[in-house]
C-alpha cells in the first residue's frame, strides 16, 4: 500500500522559469506526522542536488500544511483567493517559496539563455540520430569495441507511448540527448544519456536527467533503472550525485563484466 508521496514538476513551461519547481506532497490521514517531513525532505534534497533556484509550494491554508513547510524553511508569499475547486467548494491557495542552492549561477550565462529541450521522435530527427551516432562512436572508443559501440540498442525502442526521447539544444546546434523506455509497467530503463564532450562544463546532462525523472513521473513508472559501464567516471558520478545508487546486475546486463548499474 502507497502511504504517501512527493513530487516536483515544472513551475510553469516557459523557459525563464527552468530553474523554480512546483512541489507537491501527500500522506495518507492516518499516517500524518510518520515520516512526512523526510519525504520532502528528500525531494529538497534531490531538487539541489538538480541545480534548482527556487521551490514553490501551493497548498490550501490549514494547521497541518503550515507547520511543515515552516519547518522545512518555506516562507509564506501570499495567498489567492477562489483560486482553486476542491469537493465542489472553491478554496483559497498559499504560494510558500524556498530558496534553493544557488549553484545554478555556475552554468554560462548564454547557456541559460539559449539551452532548450525537446522530446523527439528518435527515428525521424537527424539531430537524434546525430547524437546516438556520437555517443556510440565514443562507446566503441572507450571500451576498444570493434562495431560502432551501438551494441544491440535501437532507435525504434523509443518510439513509443510509453517511450521518451529527448534531445537538448544550445541555440541551434543539438549538444545532448536522453531516453526512457520500458523495463516493466512500474520501472523505465535510462537510455542514451549524453553530452557532446565540447559542453561537459554545462551541467547538461542533470537538466536531462531531470526532465526525464518527470516524464517517468508523468508516465506512471515508479522506479528508474540504468546501466552504465565502469569506463564512463563522468556518468557514475551523475548518476550517484542524482541519488541513483548501484543494484545488482538485471536482465541482458547480468553476464556483463563491465556494466554498474
Amino acid at each position: 500500500m502507497v502511504a504517501g508521496y512527493a513530487y516536483a514538476r515544472p513551475f510553469r513551461s516557459r523557459m525563464a522559469y527552468q530553474f523554480t519547481a512546483e512541489t507537491t506532497v501527500y500522506v495518507s490521514p492516518d499516517l500524518h506526522r510518520r515520516g512526512v517531513y523526510r519525504l520532502m525532505q528528500h525531494l529538497i534534497n534531490r531538487l539541489e542536488t538538480a541545480g534548482h533556484h527556487l521551490a514553490v509550494a501551493g497548498t490550501l491554508p490549514n494547521d497541518g500544511s503550515i507547520s511543515l513547510h515552516e519547518r522545512l524553511g518555506f516562507l509564506i508569499a501570499g495567498l489567492l483567493p477562489s483560486v482553486g475547486r476542491k469537493a465542489r467548494a472553491w478554496h483559497d491557495v498559499e504560494f510558500w517559496p524556498l530558496p534553493l542552492s544557488e549553484r545554478t549561477i555556475e552554468i554560462p550565462v548564454f547557456a541559460v539563455n539559449d539551452w532548450r529541450m525537446r522530446i523527439l521522435p528518435p527515428t525521424s530527427q537527424l539531430e537524434a540520430r546525430f547524437l546516438i551516432d556520437r555517443l556510440s562512436g565514443e562507446l566503441a572508443a572507450r571500451y576498444g569495441l570493434t562495431d560502432d559501440g551501438s551494441g544491440d540498442y535501437e532507435a525504434a525502442q523509443e518510439d513509443s507511448d510509453r517511450s521518451v526521447f529527448i534531445v537538448g539544444w544550445l541555440g541551434n546546434s543539438p549538444v545532448a540527448c536522453g531516453a526512457i523506455r520500458p523495463l516493466t509497467d512500474d520501472v523505465a530503463e535510462l537510455k542514451r544519456m549524453f553530452v557532446l564532450p565540447e559542453h561537459r562544463d554545462k551541467r547538461l546532462a542533470p537538466r536531462i536527467l531531470q526532465r526525464l525523472e518527470l516524464e517517468a513521473n508523468r508516465l506512471g513508472y515508479c522506479t528508474i533503472r540504468l546501466e552504465t559501464g565502469d569506463r564512463q567516471p563522468e556518468a557514475i558520478a551523475l548518476y550517484q550525485k542524482s541519488g541513483y545508487r548501484q543494484i545488482p546486475p538485471f536482465g541482458k546486463y547480468v553476464s556483463s563484466e563491465k556494466s554498474l548499474l
